[in-house]
């Protein structure tokens, strides 16, 4: 076991690891999972706090494949997810936790805490599990590290900074929040609970609502629907192309539908928060209307390639990032095979039982479509009409279930 190996203090530097299939932890109280990197572990079933073993942290590369890890149950002291620590030079990429229950100090459905605040990157990865920190808490990671391209839909909860993506001093691009933040302390975010010195958070957006609920004593305060506190007096904390449209709940004073509080150097730019959401402060406050439309998806654009109209209403018609939002729930079980990639014309698709097939240009705009009627093993697809470039397959089954891979055109 992975998790195994590395506490116990051996070196997984410059190794790769990649998951090959989907995996039920069977996680339970009394089947907790050890955290990959950790300052602690357990062995046969004893908590050993006096085996302080600096070097157990995780340190190579880790690709999830994409499949589905089910029922995580951790409960520990430290560093909490399904890895504990790891170290600055680390990607984690394409992991996705469908399901379970993640408690720790410094939590994240993915990482914990990342050893230094900018260098790794956590990319492409989803989490659905249910996050609590007693300290910081984070629906990717606790604190630390690069996020790009990933998603959190489970309920985050911390008893001090809580943010749907990252709770404490992340950089985060293309990446979403629709669970519910909740913070027991005064810091709670949509996309990240607390940064300070040099972060910026882009192309980002919420949805879940966000609650800072200021039980007992508290001294750092700030609550909203983008970042919660951002505290920084050097070059600056930026807040650039985002939005949010979840209800915002903080103190009042520290409370705003982008920003709770920004002390020093923090601006905000091309952000926009729905005007029903609880709070105003810094971005542009919207109506329903004007938030569904080309118009609004060319603004937050700004020039790039990023966004795109929610076509099948999977945001309730909000905007959604480009190759993010049409992520499934549910796959079938049957795999497919795509060939030849790159392509010149015709692509071939075999096994499974298919319906539909559905083609969509890197900008997640729909530009071939066809009904299959029942196939049953091989398909056969004429793509010379399309340009050059790289594209998404979407292949559809009788129950609605479905697969996605990425193929090249290349004439």
């Amino acid at each position: 076991m992975l998790s195994y190996v590395v506490n116990k203090g051996f070196s997984t530097k410059d190794l790769y690891f990649k998951l090959t299939t989907d995996i039920d932890l069977n996680g339970s109280e009394d089947q907790r999972w050890d955290p990959i990197g950790s300052f602690y572990y357990y062995e046969d079933g004893c908590e050993r706090e006096d085996k302080d073993v600096a070097y157990s942290y995780f340190l190579g590369n880790f690709d999830g494949g994409d499949h589905a890890i089910s029922n995580i149950y951790v409960d520990c002291k430290s560093y909490a997810g399904l890895f504990g620590k790891v170290s600055d030079t680390v990607v984690l990429k394409n992991i996705r936790i469908v399901s379970g229950y993640i408690k720790g100090e410094v939590t994240g459905g993915i990482v914990g805490l990342v050893s230094s605040y900018s260098r790794a990157l956590i990319s492409d990865c989803t989490n659905y599990a249910e996050i609590y920190g007693t300290g910081m808490a984070g629906g990717i990671v606790g604190q630390g590290g690069s996020v790009k391209r990933c998603n959190n839909k489970g309920k985050v909860t911390a008893e001090d900074s809580a943010g749907g993506i990252a709770g404490s001093n992340s950089r985060i691009e293309q990446s979403y929040n629709t669970g519910d933040v909740i913070s027991k302390g005064a810091i709670a975010g949509g996309v990240a609970g607390s940064i300070m010195g040099i972060r910026n958070i882009e192309n980002c957006y919420n949805t879940g609502s966000v609650t800072a609920l200021a039980e007992g004593k508290v001294e750092a305060k700030g609550c909203g629907g983008i970042l919660g506190l951002g505290y920084s007096t050097l070059d600056g904390i930026n807040l650039h192309n985002c939005y949010n449209v979840g209800d915002i709940d903080g103190l009042d004073g520290f409370t705003g539908s982008v920003v709770g509080q920004g002390v020093g150097m923090v601006s905000v730019s091309n952000c926009y928060y729905l005007n029903t959401c609880g709070a105003q402060g810094l971005g542009v406050a919207m109506d329903e209307d004007a938030m569904r439309i080309p118009d609004f998806v060319a603004t937050l654009n700004d020039n790039t390639d990023v966004w795109n109209m929610d076509e099948e209403n999977h945001n309730s018609g909000f905007p959604i990032l480009m190759g993010l939002d049409m992520a499934v729930d549910e796959v079938s079980e049957n795999g497919f095979v795509v060939y030849p990639n790159p392509t010149q014309g015709t692509l071939c698709i075999e096994g499974g039982h298919f319906e539909e097939v559905e083609i969509f240009n890197v900008f997640g705009v729909r530009v071939m479509q066809r009904n299959l009627h029942g196939c049953d093993g091989t398909a056969t697809l004429d793509v010379s009409i399309l340009t050059d470039g790289l594209y998404l397959l979407r292949v559809t089954d009788a129950q609605k279930t479905y697969r996605i891979c990425q193929f090249v055109v290349r004439h």
